[in-house]
């Protein structure tokens, strides 16, 4: 058959036409344009988790509006302006079993909610782990700190702290008295909207001997 649209040859027919004619008039939409932003950190809540704005193609694809069958999204750019996240994504997977793909532009509303790990009173970013021999500097450690939590692991205990201050001073302290290995690794967590700050959850691996 034929499509009465472009007059090209086709196996199937969406709403009348070829599904190259339809992806081409189809407008994608999304069911829910609005997103919660957290302002200290910059992640965005998709569903009931909060996820890095990175995720802003998971938050698409879970409202999309569309004929597509299993449809994918490819995000190319994201951009913040005021109260509006602009999003320019791209929509790919079988229409009338042909694979096809449209370009879509989309704006959507930013409710800005602090998230819950913004909002909590005790915010620890920063982890000590203590391991080896750790009993005599982890009481040394206690001791310079006001606030923390422990946690207490297999391999020993890990020491969290609020800020990457009280970590180096601990670190700092214990290294004129103990004999130990250090090992740093740093997690992105967020980014402040606002002044662009990136917001990182650092990890500090003592071992002692």
């Amino acid at each position: 058959m034929r499509c009465p649209r472009c007059g090209k040859e086709t196996n199937v027919l969406v709403e009348g036409v070829c599904p190259d004619c339809y992806i081409e008039r189809e407008k994608i939409s999304l069911k829910k344009k609005v997103v919660h932003l957290c302002p200290r950190c910059g992640r965005i809540k998709v569903g009931k988790d909060w996820k890095s704005i990175g995720s802003i193609g998971e938050f698409i694809s879970s409202n999309l509006k569309t004929k597509i069958n299993e449809p994918k999204v490819k995000v190319e750019k994201v951009e913040i302006e005021k109260d509006r996240l602009h999003v320019l994504f791209v929509v790919y997977g079988m229409l009338g079993g042909k694979h096809v793909s449209k370009e879509v532009d989309t704006t959507i509303k930013i409710i800005r909610e602090v998230c819950p790990s913004c909002l909590a009173p005790d915010s620890f970013d920063f982890k000590l782990q203590f391991r080896g021999d750790y009993q005599k500097p982890l009481d040394e450690a206690l001791r310079i700190v006001d606030r923390y939590k422990l946690e207490k692991k297999r391999e020993g205990i890990d020491l969290l702290v609020r800020d990457k201050k009280a970590a180096r001073d601990i670190v700092k302290s214990l290294r004129k008295k103990f004999n130990f290995e250090i090992k740093e690794s740093y997690k992105l967590v967020g980014e402040d909207v606002h002044s662009g700050r990136k917001r990182y959850k650092a990890t500090f691996l003592l071992r002692f001997k």
